[in-house]
C-alpha cells in the first residue's frame, strides 16, 4: 500500500532503503486492526481527492496568468505604413473571389461546365467582357436576331425559310 509512495522518495545516506522501509511497514500493517486500516484508506482517499483538485485549481490559474501575460505580448494591430505588408489587401488589389466571379458568369446565361476547372484568371476575364458589353449593344443584338426571325417566311411544308 505505502510502497508506491517510498519508491518516490530519495533515499540518503544513513537512512533505511526502499525495500527495507516496505518490509517494515507491510509487518506494520499485518498488526493494525482491519477498521483501523479502512479509516487509514478513507483518508488516504480524500487527500488524494483534495491533492488532485489543488492541482487542478493551480493549472487553471497558470492558464489563466498565461492567456494575460500572452495578450500583454501580442503587439497591437497599427496603421503605420512602416509596420504594414507592403502588398496591399486581396480588395484593393482588385481581386474578385472566385465564387463572385462564378456567380455574375451565371447571371449573364453561360454555360457553367464550360468553366468548371479553368483558372480564376480567364473567368476573370471573361466577366471583364461580359461587363464591357454595353446594355445597349446586347439589347440592339437581341432585336436584330429578333427582326430576322420575324422576317423568315414559312416555305411550301411550313418551315422556315
Amino acid at each position: 500500500m505505502y510502497s508506491r509512495y517510498l519508491a518516490m522518495m530519495q533515499w540518503r545516506e544513513g537512512e533505511d532503503k526502499v525495500g527495507v522501509l516496505v518490509n517494515k511497514l507491510r509487518i506494520y500493517e499485518d498488526t493494525v486492526p482491519a477498521p483501523f486500516r479502512t479509516h487509514v484508506s478513507s483518508v488516504e482517499t480524500r487527500l488524494v481527492e483534495q491533492f488532485r483538485s489543488l492541482i487542478e485549481e493551480d493549472h487553471q490559474k497558470l492558464k489563466k496568468e498565461l492567456k494575460e501575460e500572452i495578450d500583454h505580448i501580442l503587439p497591437e494591430p497599427t496603421k503605420v505604413s512602416a509596420v504594414r505588408s507592403r502588398y496591399p489587401p486581396a480588395r484593393d488589389r482588385g481581386y474578385t473571389p472566385r465564387g463572385n466571379l462564378w456567380s455574375l458568369l451565371q447571371e449573364h446565361g453561360e454555360d457553367m461546365r464550360k468553366w468548371h476547372g479553368k483558372p480564376t484568371s480567364s473567368l476573370a476575364a471573361r466577366v471583364h467582357e461580359l461587363k464591357r458589353e454595353t446594355p445597349t449593344t446586347r439589347a440592339h443584338l437581341e432585336s436584330k436576331l429578333l427582326q430576322s426571325l420575324r422576317h423568315r417566311t414559312p416555305d411550301s411544308i411550313g418551315r422556315m425559310i
